[in-house]
C-alpha cells in the first residue's frame, strides 16, 4: 500500500458504514444521516475527551440518526489481516480497537460498538455481551452465528442489521442513565 493509503482506506470504510447505517434507518443510502466525526475522532483523542462529546468515528448529521449516536460510541476500522495468534496473545488490532472504543464510550456515557472489516471478508460488529442480551430481550433470539469472546459478541454486520430494527435500539438505555 502506498504511504498514506491506510488513511484513505479507513476514511472510505467509515463513509461506507455511514451509508449502510443511513440505509438501515431510512431505506435509502442518500442523503446520509450519519457521517464521519470531525477528524474522525481525532479531536476527542487530542483533548483526551475533556469537554468533547465527539467520541468515536461516526456522528449523526440528521436528527433521525441521533437515537443511535446518542446511545452508541461507534468505531469503524478496516484492516488488511488479523492473525489468529494475535487474538490468542492479545496483540491483535481488534483487541486494541475494542480497548479504544470502550475507553472512549466510558468517557461519554455511551455503549461501545466496533464495526470492522478485514480484507476479503464481510463486515463484522462487536459489542458487549450484556448489550447483545438486552437486544435479544427486545427483538427475540438471534438465530445467526455469533462468536462469544470474553465479554463480547462478534457477528456479521448485515445479519445483525437484518435482525435488529432502529426502533429496537431506541429501547436501549444509554450507559449512565
Amino acid at each position: 500500500m502506498k504511504k498514506g493509503g491506510g488513511k484513505t482506506k479507513g476514511g472510505n470504510w467509515e463513509r461506507e458504514i455511514c451509508r449502510t447505517l443511513t440505509e438501515w434507518v431510512t431505506g435509502k443510502r442518500e442523503p446520509v444521516i450519519f457521517w464521519r466525526s470531525s477528524g474522525s475522532g481525532a479531536q476527542f483523542t487530542q483533548t483526551k475527551g475533556k469537554g468533547s462529546r465527539m467520541a468515536a468515528d461516526l456522528v449523526a448529521v440528521d436528527k433521525r440518526g441521533s437515537f443511535l449516536t446518542d446511545r452508541f460510541c461507534i468505531e469503524a476500522k478496516h484492516y488488511k489481516a488479523v492473525s489468529f495468534k494475535g487474538l490468542l496473545t492479545g496483540r491483535s488490532g481488534i483487541i486494541k480497537w475494542w480497548g479504544q472504543v470502550e475507553a472512549d464510550a466510558g468517557k461519554v456515557g455511551r455503549i461501545p460498538c466496533l464495526i470492522f472489516k478485514i480484507n476479503y471478508y464481510p463486515p463484522y460488529l462487536m459489542m458487549r455481551i450484556e448489550t447483545f442480551a438486552a437486544l435479544e430481550n427486545v427483538v427475540g433470539r438471534y438465530e445467526k452465528y455469533v462468536i462469544q469472546w470474553d465479554y463480547k459478541v462478534i457477528c456479521l454486520l448485515h445479519e445483525f442489521l437484518d435482525w435488529c430494527q432502529p426502533s429496537d435500539l431506541e429501547l436501549l438505555k444509554k450507559e449512565k442513565e
